[in-house]
């Protein structure tokens, strides 16, 4: 037998009841109460497909803008978007497509190719990261100015916690020369 939810608690804060809501909106990302990110990916793949067509209308036969305007266009505004908060919650792989698709339709329409072209080729082509690829970098990032801003006795146990080794530098205080180091240093990249 399935178990009966247990009743909703009662919260209240200066003598008023805070009601209970499925999906709250916190510093622009939509935080559900199971922790789920459909709401999130549909409030982003609609700021996506917004700001796609808004940049694809400026685009025209007779005079539009270089693709090197639409990607900065693109880079400016679409990336912005979508790599906000991108280290904290976690989208599905279709996700990934979708905001790919996105991404792309103005770079398509700007470089004057067909929309069925490789859209991986066309983010290639115009020097910017694919959804995933953004997600682990702006995650790397979030970890590595954390590593440089936490203090020396809390960074150890928290990437041990984490399982997160960043690169060399917990290794710099054992290494003797200059040839370790760069053997080192490979070798973590190399687990990377």
């Amino acid at each position: 037998r399935a178990k009966r939810p247990p009743p909703p608690l009662t919260l209240i804060l200066c003598d008023q009841t805070l009601s209970r809501v499925s999906v709250y909106p916190y510093l622009g990302l939509q935080l559900d109460e199971n922790l789920r990110w459909k709401q999130q990916e549909t409030s982003l793949l609609a700021k996506l497909n917004s700001s796609s067509f808004l940049i694809s209308r400026m685009i025209s036969f007779h005079r539009s803008p270089l693709p090197p305007t639409i990607r900065t266009l693109v880079l400016a505004i679409m990336y912005g978007r979508l790599s906000y908060a991108l280290p904290f919650w976690r989208p599905s792989g279709s996700f990934f497509t979708k905001a790919m698709s996105r991404l792309v339709r103005p770079l398509k329409r700007a470089l004057g190719i067909m929309r069925t072209a490789h859209s991986l080729s066309v983010l290639t082509e115009m020097r910017l990261l694919d959804p995933q690829l953004l997600r682990q970098k702006s995650i790397l990032t979030f970890f590595h100015t954390l590593h440089n801003t936490a203090p020396l006795e809390n960074k150890k146990g928290f990437f041990t916690f984490l399982h997160y080794d960043p690169f060399t530098t917990l290794y710099r205080d054992s290494i003797s020369s200059r040839s370790e180091e760069r053997r080192v240093g490979k070798e973590c990249r190399s687990r990377w």
